[in-house]
């Protein structure tokens, strides 16, 4: 078995990283009998194998799931490309064979509320040990490494917003409508925030005890919906922390008998679950780099920024990536990230500047959506950024007011065939996501807007019938 391929390979480097043997006893010297490995799927999805730990002692493991796992849809459906692709996807055709995750050992992490299980999440590689090229992560992985060759360190921090309900999944699947939401009431409301904390304070300890920093938590304004922000970091650990973030609160929540749900639009005259990215950018002293001597937005803030608007609506099938996405765009005033358009903290615009302290300047984008990817998302926003300092482009001058109903203001595409059509034609995409993702990702939209076209609703046989 190639190297590559198992999970058993000696970790210890010049830098002083611990051997893996030496991880593994520190494992079952606190009680460890169970390693969870896995990576993360195309869509937000942790596909894991679970081990004994003493299997590790005594051989090389392989790590290895079918590529099917880059086939199945979001319904668990195998996806088949369109006659014209030309590309890689997993087909029956192709035998399905395996693809292998290589842990990455700085993600281990014992679960607080299962004590004898340890997780660590990797990357995708090939038979061949080739890093899996349409694999999420590692999207992600070769932005940051392209901003860093610039000097830039890239910064990040997530706020998810996400509905709670009571009911029973199986039941909610046949008919959503008998899903009773946790709690009504006021947005930021102390008492609404009291009642719901029996379950979310579990949640919210647990996932810091688990190695994902929480900064804040409140009940939002729809009903059952909450948020939970987590501590910024570098973009990749960013990452990590949101994908498993989402994975944990789902499985936290399902022990307290509760079904968690990212979906970003519940109700069509409500309000969406957004998935907010705060960014920044560090320079090769660890110094940040948003403001200039004078305490105003630098040169490279004002290149993120135009970087950010210009590519915006070209990434926004990264940003929102199914059916549903889109319906927090198809409000005359969504406050969902629409507006292609910045201003120094102002809602109605797409991209958001935060400037409190000096340290803490940032750029908040409000178009993702809680049913985000984010390495697909964090990886588009910082090669729209990328793509703005490398071409040394212009903020426009920041909105003021009313985004929504400021002259000359476009909107992002507002359906997923549209925003998927962008991407597949952007040349800022395949420069920094890679001819080999985006067209990969690309034909796996289009499938889901196929789905969509193809699915007979209600309420056609309602009007209709």
């Amino acid at each position: 078995m190639q190297s590559h391929a198992t999970a058993g390979e000696d970790l210890a480097t010049a830098n002083g990283r611990p051997s893996h043997a030496s991880i593994l006893d520190e494992l079952r010297s606190v009680g460890v009998d169970t390693l969870i490995i896995g990576a993360a799927d195309l869509n937000c999805e942790l596909r894991a194998k679970r081990f004994e730990i003493d299997l590790f002692s005594r051989e090389e493991v392989e790590v290895a799931f079918s590529d099917y796992v880059f086939s199945a849809d979001i319904a668990e459906e195998l996806m088949t490309p369109r006659p014209s692709y030309k590309g890689y996807f997993p087909t029956a055709a192709s035998g399905l064979p395996d693809v292998y995750v290589r842990p990455d050992w700085e993600q281990l992490r014992i679960l607080p509320w299962d004590p004898k299980c340890a997780l660590v999440i990797g990357d995708f590689f090939t038979h061949d040990g080739d890093e899996l090229k349409i694999a999420p992560r590692g999207v992600l992985r070769r932005v940051v490494e392209r901003l860093r060759s610039l000097g830039y360190e890239p910064m990040a921090g997530s706020e998810y917003e996400f509905f709670v309900f009571r009911g029973d999944p199986e039941t909610a699947r046949e008919n959503p409508a008998s899903l009773v939401p946790l709690s009504t009431g006021r947005a930021y409301g102390h008492g609404r925030g009291a009642a719901d904390e029996n379950a979310l304070g579990v949640v919210r300890r647990m996932i810091n005890a688990a190695g994902i920093p929480v900064e804040a938590a409140n009940p939002e304004a729809a009903a059952g919906q909450s948020e939970i922000t987590i501590r910024y970091s570098d973009a990749m650990t960013a990452a990590d922390r949101a994908f498993l973030y989402k994975q944990f609160v789902s499985e936290l929540l399902a022990r307290e008998g509760l079904i968690a749900s990212f979906i970003a639009k519940l109700d069509p005259n409500g309000y969406g679950s957004s998935g907010h990215v705060h960014m920044s950018l560090r320079d090769r002293a660890g110094q940040q780099a948003m403001l200039d001597d004078f305490g105003e937005l630098s040169r490279i803030a004002q290149n993120a920024i135009g970087g950010y608007l210009t590519t915006m609506r070209d990434f926004t099938a990264c940003y929102a990536p199914v059916i549903n996405s889109y319906r927090r765009y198809q409000m005359p005033y969504a406050f969902a990230g629409d507006t292609v358009a910045w201003g120094f903290d102002n809602r109605t615009c797409g991209l958001r500047a935060i400037q409190t302290t000096p340290g803490s300047t940032r750029l908040e984008s409000r178009t993702p959506g809680a049913d985000m990817n984010p390495y697909i998302a964090l990886a588009a926003l910082f090669a729209g950024i990328g793509h703005g300092i490398e071409r040394d482009l212009d903020a426009p001058a920041p909105i003021v007011g009313d985004a929504y109903n400021a002259a000359g203001i476009a909107r992002v595409p507002n359906d997923l065939y549209a925003a998927t059509e962008l991407l597949a034609h952007s040349t800022v995409a395949r420069d920094w996501l890679g001819d080999e993702f985006v067209d990969f990702y690309v034909e796996t939209r289009f499938w889901e807007a196929e789905q969509h076209r193809l699915a007979m609703t209600d309420w056609e046989l309602r009007r209709y019938l």
